[in-house]
Parts: C-alpha cells; sequence; structure tokens
C-alpha cells in the first residue's frame, strides 16, 4: 500500500525526495477528481505552474483514482494484496509490541539506579520540610 511505503521511509524514497520538490504541501486530489471527464488539471497541465511541472502532471495522470484502485484488481491480485496487507500490519504491530518492552525495560532499569532512588529520597525529604515548614506558620 502506499501508506505502508510513506510511513516506513527507504533509501530510495529519501535520494528521490531529495532530488523532488516536497509535494506533502500540495492538496492532492486524486479522490475528488470526477471519474467521466478529466479534471482542470489533466486539461491544461501547466496551468499552475508554468515549467516542469507537466512531467508531475502527466505521472500524475497516469496513476490516476482509476489505475491504481482495489477495484481494478483481479481476485487472486486481491487476494495477495490482502495477505500482503496483513502480513504488513502484523509485522508492524510487533515492532510496535517489542518497542514498548524495550521502553519499559528501559524505565525499570533507569528508576532502579541509584542515582534516581537518591534523588526520589531528597524529593521526599524536601516534601517533609515544606510540610513541616507550612505547619510552622500556621502555628505563628
Amino acid at each position: 500500500m502506499a501508506s505502508d511505503a510513506a510511513s516506513q521511509p527507504s533509501p530510495a524514497a529519501s535520494v528521490a525526495s531529495s532530488a523532488t520538490p516536497n509535494l506533502t504541501s500540495l492538496p492532492s486530489h486524486k479522490r475528488t477528481a470526477p471519474v467521466d471527464g478529466p479534471s482542470p488539471s489533466a486539461a491544461s497541465p501547466d496551468a499552475e505552474d508554468p515549467g516542469g511541472a507537466q512531467a508531475d502532471s502527466a505521472k500524475k495522470r497516469r496513476t490516476g483514482p482509476g489505475s491504481r484502485g482495489v477495484a481494478n484488481l483481479t481476485p487472486a491480485q486481491l487476494a495477495k494484496k490482502r495477505a500482503n496487507d496483513r502480513e504488513a500490519q502484523r509485522a508492524i504491530r510487533e515492532r510496535t509490541k517489542n518497542q514498548i518492552e524495550n521502553l519499559e525495560k528501559k524505565i525499570q532499569e533507569l528508576t532502579s539506579q541509584q542515582p534516581y532512588q537518591d534523588l526520589q529520597a531528597a524529593v521526599r525529604a524536601k516534601e517533609a520540610v515544606e510540610a513541616e515548614n507550612a505547619d510552622i506558620k500556621r502555628r505563628l
């Protein structure tokens, strides 16, 4: 899926993103383009950006809303895609679970170290002194 590729940057994607302008800030009209007629950007690819945008517009037309949709896949391709998506999601869940476990271990390790224990003892002593100070002020 395209969202999986966007969430997992590859070396090729980082090279491509450094060579091309950042397109994430531009509005995407993939889902809102009418199916029965050409979009205004397809009719005049250089209307908004005179210059090197013709190649981008042509590429967008080739990969428009009708060319990559799930509706265009054969049942075998759809089954393969769904199996691939399930496996990718399982891997994401596993990585997330491992990250959480590692962070919990790190928390446990850091809280059990002596400097942390000393800090907590100092905080408790400070709170006790503040409470005693407030009590003395009330008595005055």
